[in-house]
């Protein structure tokens, strides 16, 4: 599009811009099963690839690089004790982490953990993949995916003698 176009030349006169990174967090205050809160970000980045893609150019003219899977490696922070201050600190670090737009990912999933019952998720995306709508919409099918994945683990561990009383 000839937004990612500019967004591409803007990208190449400043590399080390972070005027381009969008941002949104959410609070989550219940449990949260960290094995299925991964596998679904996981299924959320393969079902999407503009935040699969990398960018580059080829014989001077500008490329988009669709992967055809890419790893998922969130940022899973121990915020224990931390102060409101030194929380937003952190999160703000992360914000501004540079993309490389030429390696990838044009996408982070941060999880900033308060204590067992208290998380910060934050989803941060180069614009040019993505803005605050793309990040409205990725976390709403992550909830949705999340919900199903979970009853279909609760089900599947209840359904097995002795896991009960380890599950929950």
């Amino acid at each position: 599009s000839y937004n990612q176009l500019a967004l591409w030349r803007v990208y190449q006169l400043a590399p080390k811009s972070t005027a381009y990174n969008v941002y949104s967090s959410v609070k989550i205050n219940s449990p949260l099963n960290l094995n299925v809160w991964t596998k679904v970000w996981s299924q959320v980045i393969q079902r999407h690839g503009i935040i699969r893609t990398t960018y580059t150019t080829h014989q001077g003219e500008p490329l988009q690089v669709v992967h055809p899977t890419q790893l998922f490696e969130p940022e899973i922070v121990n915020a224990t004790g931390y102060s409101k201050h030194q929380l937003d600190d952190m999160i703000i670090k992360s914000v501004e982490r540079l993309f490389d737009l030429e390696t990838g990912p044009v996408f982070r999933v941060s999880l900033f953990q308060q204590t067992d019952k208290a998380y910060i998720q934050l989803l941060t995306i180069h614009e040019i993949a993505g803005e605050m709508r793309s990040l409205n919409i990725l976390t709403q099918e992550f909830q949705q995916l999340y919900s199903h994945l979970l009853q279909a683990t609760s089900v599947e561990q209840s359904q097995v003698p002795g896991l009960i009383s380890i599950a929950r």
